[in-house]
């Protein structure tokens, strides 16, 4: 008896992880921009079409955070542009997690993670380039 029930304790537990993990992803389609509450960034090396040289640590400013617009959307998984301050644009490819609380995205030279907390998405980005270092996160919300 102690065998079947435990066995009903742990199958309970199992339909109470997937329902858990099955959260319904929110709709990212839009555009994403920086809301100026918080942001953190800095910068060191080579430049690119979005910023210039930087030889010592140089740290942003909100007006150097990027906007993200996200153009489709299927499910947890969704595809866009991140948009430089100079109106560059990057494509970008993303998945929610099936706890709908989180996200990581990649793009040519960067990955990006954000968490998302209600009507607003904290994002963050690395660059992956080898000259250079660049990380940066700030609160956005949709247009």
């Amino acid at each position: 008896m102690k065998i079947i029930s435990g066995m009903a304790v742990f199958g309970a537990g199992l339909i109470a992880a997937s329902v858990a993990m099955a959260a319904e992803p929110p709709d990212l389609v839009g555009t994403w921009k920086a809301t100026g509450e918080a942001h953190a960034s800095v910068r060191l090396g080579d430049g690119n079409d979005h910023h210039p040289d930087y030889d010592d640590p140089n740290f942003g400013s909100p007006e150097h955070a990027w906007t993200i617009v996200i153009a489709e959307q299927k499910g947890r998984a969704f595809h866009g542009v991140a948009r430089s301050p100079k109106g560059g644009e990057e494509e970008i490819v993303g998945v929610v997690s099936f706890d709908a609380e989180h996200m990581i995205m990649s793009g040519e030279e960067a990955g990006l993670f954000g968490e998302i907390m209600g009507d607003k998405i904290e994002f963050c980005f690395q660059d992956h380039d080898d000259d250079r270092a660049s990380v940066a996160c700030f609160i956005a919300a949709k247009e």
